[in-house]
């Protein structure tokens, strides 16, 4: 993406996830793949260009109170922008919940 400042700034952005918590800080064990949450949508943004992805996993475990550790296997859609092919991406990471 030699048309963009670099370095680039990368966002995953998950929407339209209808959970149907009774209690939304109960995420243990949650996995929000798109085989079962078929109306969600998830994108990956590489500065400006929006790649669809697929999420196969993005599972949450209660590691400590209110903190989880993420994981996610995405199937990134990056032909569609230009910016490269279409490739997995794994991750793992950890998050905290906190009321707004």
């Amino acid at each position: 993406m030699d048309y963009e400042e670099q370095p680039l700034e990368t966002l995953i952005v998950c929407d339209w996830y209808k959970l149907e918590l009774s209690n939304p800080e109960n995420l243990d064990g949650i996995d929000m793949n798109h085989d079962i949450y078929t109306d969600a949508e998830a994108s990956v943004y590489v500065g400006c260009a929006h790649n669809w992805c697929h999420v196969k996993k993005l599972s949450l475990e209660l590691i400590s109170p209110s903190t989880y550790q993420i994981s996610g296997e995405l199937l990134v859609e990056f032909e569609n922008e230009g910016v490269g092919e279409n490739e997995p991406f794994n991750f793992t990471t950890v998050a905290t919940y906190a009321k707004a």
